[in-house]
C-alpha cells in the first residue's frame, strides 16, 4: 500500500476514535419546568383545569418533598396542568430526535387528611403535533387513588422504541379530592420531571476504538 492509502485509513481510524469518544452521555436534566414550585405559582404550567378552589402552590398543606420548595395541591374539583416541551427549542438535534433514545418519566404525588384522586399522562408528538407514542399512570375518566396516610410516593415510566419524528413532549397530570372539601386537600404534585437517556458507548466500544487508531498508527510509521 502506498503512503497515501496508509494515512486515509489512519484518518479514518482517527475519527472513528473520536467520534466514539465525543458519543453523547446520558441526559440528566429535567426538561420541565417549575418542577419544584420554585416559583410558589403556576408559571410555565398550562392551567387546564382549575375546579374546587383551584391549584394552590404554597406551604400549608402537608409536608413538602425534601429538596423541594413548594408542592402543587388540588382541591374537590379536578385540577389539571400540562407544559410542552419543545425539544429543538431546547437543543437537541434532529439526529438525536430521530434516533429514538429513552424518554425517562417521574411524578410524585401524595394525600392529605382525605384520600385523592390522582392521574398522570405523557404524549411525544412530531412536528406537526400527531402523537407518536403515550405512557399513561391513570386517567381522568378511571383515576387512581393516593391516602392520606402513604405519603410522597413516586410514579415512574419510559418511552422507548417508538421510532423517528420526536419533536415536543406534553406531560399532563391532576388531581383531586374525594371527599369534597372546600380549600386543597386533593393529591398533591412535586418533582416532576421528563429526560431524555442517550445511550452511552461501552467501555469496551471505546477499548477497540482505541486500539484499531493505534495499530493504524503503527502500521504507517512501520511502512514510513
Amino acid at each position: 500500500m502506498n503512503m497515501k492509502t496508509n494515512l486515509l485509513k489512519l484518518t479514518c481510524g482517527l475519527a472513528l476514535l473520536g467520534a466514539a469518544a465525543t458519543a453523547p452521555a446520558q441526559t440528566d436534566t429535567n426538561l420541565l419546568l417549575n418542577a419544584n414550585g420554585q416559583t410558589g405559582d403556576m408559571t410555565d404550567w398550562t392551567v387546564v383545569a382549575n375546579g374546587g378552589s383551584g391549584w394552590y402552590v404554597g406551604t400549608g398543606y402537608g409536608s413538602t418533598l425534601p429538596g423541594s420548595s413548594y408542592p402543587f395541591a388540588t382541591s374537590y374539583g379536578w385540577d389539571v396542568r400540562s407544559q410542552t416541551i419543545d425539544l429543538l427549542a431546547d437543543g437537541f438535534t434532529t439526529a438525536q430526535l430521530d434516533s429514538a433514545p429513552t424518554i425517562s418519566i417521574s411524578d410524585w404525588v401524595r394525600g392529605y387528611i382525605v384520600n385523592g384522586s390522582y392521574f398522570m399522562n405523557v404524549q411525544l408528538e412530531d412536528a406537526s403535533h400527531n402523537v407518536i407514542a403515550t405512557w399513561s399512570n391513570g386517567s381522568q375518566s378511571s383515576p387512581l387513588t393516593i391516602t392520606s396516610s402513604a405519603g410522597w410516593i413516586e410514579a415512574t415510566g419510559s418511552l422507548q422504541s417508538y421510532g423517528s419524528g420526536l419533536r415536543y413532549i406534553v406531560f399532563e397530570d391532576g388531581g383531586k379530592d374525594q371527599a369534597g372539601w372546600a380549600g386543597n386537600y386533593g393529591a398533591a404534585f412535586d418533582a416532576s420531571s421528563v429526560m431524555l437517556v442517550q445511550s452511552t458507548p461501552e467501555p469496551s466500544t471505546l477499548a477497540l476504538a482505541g486500539l484499531g487508531g493505534l495499530g493504524l498508527l503503527w502500521q504507517f510509521r512501520r511502512r514510513k
